[in-house]
């Protein structure tokens, strides 16, 4: 009976660490995203402003029809990084990428043909695993990924590739120790404007169902508004 009293009154005080740890403070931020995050009202928009609010002061990489690899290639994470030198990244990405994630033959926008479905996927994976070693080398402490969101009418056919490249980021992103969510679970009941995009009022539901759970992980520095 004295040993189980001592098991019981462990497992308390470890329920009771779990509860009233704190939550970890970061002094800067920086949110990359495509076309999700690129207007104020947007997604994106909307979740960096709700950090500064918090005390987090937030730079926004925010380009439309980018993806991943085009982060890398143009140098525009490096510079983001180094001119905002954030210790919270924040990402919102995988819309763009969905097309890495197609059965043979695939092809882009403009009709060209990609390359094979294996190597795109490993050229995906590696990129993802890339991006997350820049921003780490350049000193953030830590990362939140929130993947593909939900398409549909005329972009119905994205849907099972995205769900791909979702799985991807997954397998790459969370051992590496980035914190990741499913946009698609965000945004599951939010009805496409054009196929991939959102009215202003869809973006703003997805932009506080995202920020419950930034701030879920990580400590404002004020009240969050």
């Amino acid at each position: 009976m004295k040993f189980n009293a001592i098991y019981i009154g462990m497992g308390v005080a470890a329920l009771l660490f779990a509860f009233t740890k704190r939550k970890p403070q970061y002094g800067r931020a920086m949110l990359v995203g495509d076309s999700h995050s690129s207007r104020p009202w947007a997604v994106g928009g909307q979740l960096a402003k709700k950090l500064s609010d918090a005390g987090i002061p937030t730079h926004t990489e925010a380009h439309g029809g980018m993806n991943t690899a085009w982060f890398l290639r143009s140098g525009t994470l490096a510079k983001g990084l180094s001119k905002s030198r954030p210790e919270l990244l924040v990402v919102i990405m995988g819309t763009n990428d969905s097309r890495m994630g197609m059965h043979d033959p695939a092809y882009d926008l403009a009709g060209n043909r990609l390359r094979s479905f294996k190597k795109r996927r490993a050229s995906y994976r590696a990129n993802l695993a890339k991006f997350v070693q820049k921003a780490k080398d350049a000193g953030v402490k830590h990362i939140i990924w929130f993947g593909p969101s939900k398409m549909s009418g005329k972009k119905a056919f994205l849907m099972e590739p995205a769900l791909r490249v979702e799985r991807w980021q997954q397998e790459v992103l969370k051992p590496l120790g980035v914190e990741w969510h499913s946009s698609m679970e965000l945004t599951k009941d939010l009805p496409n404007s054009d196929g991939i995009h959102f009215k202003k009022r869809d973006y703003t539901t997805w932009g506080n169902r995202a920020a419950a759970l930034v701030f879920d992980d990580v400590a404002a520095k004020t009240a969050t508004s």
